[in-house]
């Protein structure tokens, strides 16, 4: 449970089909906010774990 999850979805290696698609799906709101998660989270993985802690 690292940050390589979101390096495999930047890959378009993700391992949930449903999670591949959710990036992948067409510019829209949601897919351009789940995008932008993606890369954060993908270059920072001590702010992913900030914001699921905080999430809890």
């Amino acid at each position: 449970f690292d940050k390589q999850y979101y390096h495999n979805l930047l890959s378009k290696k993700g391992l949930l089909t449903s999670d591949q698609g959710l990036f992948s799906a067409d510019e829209d709101v949601v897919a351009s906010t789940t995008k932008a998660l993606v890369q954060t989270y993908s270059d920072d993985g001590e702010q992913f774990f900030s914001d699921f802690g905080a999430s809890m």
